[in-house]
């Protein structure tokens, strides 16, 4: 096992950053954004449900998602 990472230890530590960086790209970040977005159309003070919605799609479509 010992010489299976001494050989291997780039393409390991390469595998490892791309999981991690698809992780951060397709779960972690539009879940931030869509967690801001909400909070500042809540923020916003939008008194109905449309303007709400609308704001917060707006933010969305601004913020890349």
């Amino acid at each position: 096992m010992n010489k299976f990472l001494k050989q291997n230890w780039l393409f390991i530590t390469v595998s490892f950053l791309i999981i991690v960086g698809a992780f951060y790209w397709y779960e972690w970040r539009p879940a931030q954004i869509k967690k801001e977005c909400f909070n500042q159309g809540i923020n916003f003070g939008s008194t109905s449900t449309n303007e709400l919605d609308e704001y917060y799609k707006n933010c969305l479509r601004r913020n890349g998602l």
